[in-house]
């Protein structure tokens, strides 16, 4: 019954806005290593590679990682920064692969006519276009909304992102990989999809609530 209403859901679209690191390209690899650097800055050991993605998958994000497993006084805002930071930098950007079924899934719902919009938090709109451009996947987004822009730089959450390339609420659906892709596009009004394979797991979704849950963009393509 479930798969049968995901479908139904599906089929009803034709607006797809997708988030980015994490949901079209793998960021943990990455993101990974930005917490060893983040350690060696503090002079801490960091965790080993398990137990951070255990930690990540499970819903924890960088702060909470490091002040929870070390004896650290960096204030919260600064170990944030400093993440956010490093997280744009090209050589942890080079890192980001693109998810194995993404090209052709993009593919397949600009087959049908759809639309296909990108909303990301992202702080670079110059560096994210040179991105999407290196990874050959700049031309499937009619639309690309960052924080990067000018409009949208003291934003914490997509809400405002997503309305303003919204058309048709009922028609769109926003394809993400955490709590907070779930959250704002509730609050925008328009469905939602999360995937379990980027920065949170199955379990952590669904004890959040999360219905529409995908494994994988290889697993979304079989519903297009």
């Amino acid at each position: 019954m479930r798969k049968w209403l995901e479908s139904i859901l599906m089929d009803k679209k034709n607006h797809y806005i997708f988030d980015y690191d994490g949901t079209l390209v793998d960021t943990l690899e990455g993101y990974y290593d930005i917490h060893k650097e983040l350690c060696s800055t503090y002079n801490i050991k960091p965790l080993s590679l398990d137990a951070y993605f255990n930690l990540r998958r499970s819903g924890s994000g960088e702060v909470s990682i490091l002040k929870e497993n070390f004896s650290l006084l960096v204030k919260d805002e600064r170990i944030a920064s400093d993440f956010a930071y490093l997280a744009e930098m090209e050589r942890f950007q080079r890192k980001y692969k693109v998810k194995k079924g993404v090209v052709e899934l993009v593919e397949s719902i600009n087959n049908i006519g759809a639309k296909i919009s990108l909303c990301t938090f992202r702080r670079s709109q110059n560096l994210l276009i040179r991105d999407l451009k290196q990874k050959n996947i700049i031309n499937f987004f009619s639309d690309i909304v960052s924080r990067g822009m000018p409009e949208f730089r003291s934003e914490t959450n997509k809400v405002r992102m997503l309305e303003s390339i919204i058309v048709d609420y009922e028609k769109t659906i926003f394809i993400g990989d955490t709590e907070g892709d779930f959250y704002s596009a509730n609050k925008a009004g328009i469905s939602s999809l999360i995937l379990s394979d980027g920065l949170r797991n199955h379990n952590f979704l669904k004890s959040i609530g999360v219905v529409s849950i995908k494994d994988s963009c290889l697993d979304l393509l079989k519903e297009i």
